[in-house]
């Protein structure tokens, strides 16, 4: 769950060279997936985390299993979040027992994206 140590190891020599390189984006789900992690353990409690896909290729970067619902959430390395970003968020959330979803990004605006999903910062969670 080191993305600096993971980032050296795959030869990327410098933050600049790794934040406009081609894994930008899987380096920047991994970071927010172990930083929520960490929260977590941090809080003495056991995340129930899932990785969503059906077969229409609708796919939810992280699920978060607590009290009984689904908390569906996106996570994408734009500043300028989209409703277009949370599209499979809106099909999975015509399964019962969804809550609120949500977007994390590099938004400096924390907003609205649509009735079922905020788009938060990175620096938020």
């Amino acid at each position: 769950m080191d993305t600096g140590l993971a980032a050296y190891l795959a030869g990327w020599t410098t933050p600049e060279s790794l934040e406009t390189g081609i894994s930008s984006g899987a380096f920047f789900e991994t970071f927010v997936i172990s930083e929520i992690i960490k929260s977590y353990h941090h809080n003495g409690l056991n995340p129930n985390l899932y990785y969503y896909r059906d077969n229409n290729k609708n796919e939810i970067d992280l699920l978060i299993h607590q009290d009984g619902k689904f908390y569906p959430t996106e996570i994408k390395k734009t500043s300028t979040p989209k409703e277009v970003d949370v599209k499979s968020i809106k099909t999975f959330a015509k399964i019962e027992n969804v809550a609120f979803g949500s977007l994390v990004c590099l938004t400096d605006n924390p907003k609205l994206l649509n009735e079922n999903v905020f788009a938060i910062s990175v620096w938020d969670i």
